[in-house]
Parts: C-alpha cells; structure tokens; sequence
C-alpha cells in the first residue's frame, strides 16, 4: 500500500516557489468560479486527493523520484549565474509531461470521454459511476506516461527569466498545453492537436520570475542565449498568465498578497475565452449502406442511443488565447509531417503509425 493517504496531482515542490515567502506553507489562491481570492491556505490541502494515484507503491515512488528531480532543477535555475544544462532540460521536459498527464482536470477531461463512450446502446461495459472514471483515468495516464515520456524528447526547453514588476502564476493544472501554429494555420484550426503534434507549446511556471517554455523547434524560434530569455515586457508575462487562467481548473496561486487584485483582473480579462466544455462530442448512426461503404448521420446524443451501429467522434476543445509572447516566433522556413488522415499533422519525431497499412508521412511547409 501507498505509504501517502494525501497525493497531489500538483506537488508541493511546485507550488513552495510561489508560496508566501517562498517557504511552502501558506500560499494565496484565487478561484475563479467564485470570483474571490483566498489569503493564507495551507500548500500541503492544495491539489491533492486521498489514494489519488491508487495505493501502488511502486508508483508512489516513481512520482516521488520524478517531483526530487524537478525540484533540484528549480533550486539550481533560481541561483544567480544559473547554466541551463541538458540535463535540466530533460528533467523539465519530463515533468512537464508529467504534469500535463496527472492533474485532476486532465483525469476529468478523460472521464468526460468515458462517459461519451458508454452511453450508447450496446456499449459492451457497464457505465462507470464519475469519481470511479476519473479514478481509472489517473491510473491509466500513469501507465501512458511510463510508455511514452519520451514523445516530448525533441522539444526545446528555452526558461524565462521574469524581467518586469508582474509575477508569474502558477495553477491546479500548471503544465498548459498550447499550439499557435495549430490555431492559426488554416489546414489545422479545426482539428483537435495534442502533445504529438506538430507546433506542440507547454507553458511550465517555475517560479514568480521563472518559467519553462517548451516548443516545436521545426516551427517555432525564440532568441536566447544559453537557453535563457530574458523578459521585461509586461505583455509579455501577462500572455504567459494567460495560459494558466484558460487551462486551470479552478484555482490561480500567488505569493503576494498585494498581487491580489492585479490576478483577479488578470483572471477576468479573459475568463470569457475559457471553453464551456473541454470536448465536442458528435454522435452519428448508419443510415445507408452500399456494397462497400456505410453513411452515417449525425443525430443527437438522447437519439443515438436507440440504435446499434454508432460512431462517436470526440474533439478536443482548446482554449485561444487573446495574445502570444512577443519573444516567441514563426520561423521562415516550418515544416511539419501529414499523411493525409485523422491523425493530423505531427512533429518529425512523432510522425510514426504503428497501424498497418498506414500511409507514409510526409514533409510540408508550414
């Protein structure tokens, strides 16, 4: 059994840096759903679940060992003259994926997808209840996570040094996956994208004045030396903010408590680009047939469930954001990887299919 009743899905080694006084006891939170900020909460009540990984051991410990390494990274980057190492670029890549995987709002985001799945007639498994679906979600991106954590090994890890009077925030979902060039390229703005794809953004905060971005270097350049960029811009930062408040779950956290006002504005100014839903769901029953073809119709959900031959399609829904940071760039001559399907448009090192008789991917200009 796990020795941890209480697991965080954020842990505590994240949040201390924006702790009051960075001491990681106290931190101030503002919820967006109740549009109110709360001063003084305990950091060890924050982000965390009773057996929220289960009561496996083993992986207990492998969480542990991944969350000592980060934190080791972020002391030594928080030291004057730091020197960006590769070995502080994978751990961070690691943790990074890591927590776009774990938190409770990836978990409930996958139970959302479970319950799409079993509520059609002839589903051939019981409907599980909510909290057991996110249980089994967590678990499952655990198991994903061991199998696939190097998808984001060909990922630049650039970390901005935080310039301006703005703090950086942190969040209950800190790892926000974005993608500029999926949300404005016309062949790719309707599709869903995700950590394989082409244009991939993870938007890590390390500190206040820290914070990781990890990029597709095949369709993006951003000027730094030695990996570091140096920020004093405010828009700039405030773009950064901006991808916690569209991609948390509820909660902002800071360590000023002056800072207040100025996160609830931050907060507000774009709380009305925060989708409704995190998944399109579109239901389609057959409604033809040829010697080799199916037509199928989309009906609505409660009319799907009367009929034996349904396909469900599932998109993901990502938030846009009003702005991007200035010091992140296209370059001239992008490319990506398409074979002409579903799958979408995918990095170099991600453009593989372990289906049979896939077509072949091929390069294109961006």
């Amino acid at each position: 059994m796990a020795e941890n009743k209480n697991q965080h899905f954020v842990p505590r080694v994240h949040l201390s840096p924006f702790s009051v006084c960075a001491e990681g006891k106290a931190i101030h939170l503002f919820n967006l759903d109740r549009n109110q900020s709360f001063f003084d909460a305990p950091v060890k009540n924050q982000c965390s679940r009773d057996y929220f990984y289960g009561q496996d051991p083993r992986l207990e410990t492998a969480i542990q060992t991944v969350e000592g390494h980060y934190g080791d990274c972020v002391s030594s980057l928080l030291k004057p003259r730091a020197v960006i190492k590769d070995l502080h670029a994978t751990i961070l890549r690691r943790f990074a994926y890591l927590q776009h995987v774990r938190t409770e709002a990836a978990a409930r985001r996958s139970a959302e997808f479970a319950f799409a799945a079993t509520s059609v007639k002839g589903a051939d498994f019981e409907q599980p209840s909510f909290k057991e679906a996110v249980k089994s979600a967590v678990i499952s991106a655990m198991h994903h996570y061991a199998k696939t954590m190097s998808v984001v090994d060909d990922l630049k890890v650039r970390v901005v040094r935080n310039l301006t009077s703005v703090p950086l925030l942190t969040s209950d979902d800190p790892a926000a996956l974005a993608n500029r060039w999926h949300q404005q390229h016309r062949h790719a703005q309707h599709r869903s994208f995700g950590i394989s794809s082409a244009g991939a953004l993870l938007f890590l905060p390390l500190s206040p004045t820290l914070l990781a971005v990890l990029l597709d270097g095949d369709v993006y350049q951003a000027e730094h030396v030695g990996g570091w960029i140096d920020v004093s811009n405010t828009a700039d930062i405030l773009a950064c903010n901006h991808q916690q408040v569209l991609n948390c779950a509820a909660n902002l956290y800071f360590g000023e408590r002056s800072s207040g006002d100025d996160v609830q504005a931050i907060a507000i100014s774009v709380a009305h680009l925060r989708p409704p839903s995190r998944f399109d769901v579109v239901m389609a029953v057959a409604d033809g047939r040829t010697e080799t073809h199916t037509h199928y119709a989309v009906v609505d959900a409660p009319d799907a469930r009367e009929h034996d031959d349904v396909l469900i399609h599932v998109r993901t829904v990502r938030p846009v954001p009003p702005t991007w940071p200035s010091f992140l760039k296209f370059r001239n001559n992008r490319f990506v990887f398409t074979n002409d399907t579903g799958a979408g448009f995918r990095r170099r090192r991600t453009a593989t299919s372990s289906l049979w008789g896939s077509p072949p991917w091929r390069k294109v200009r961006g």
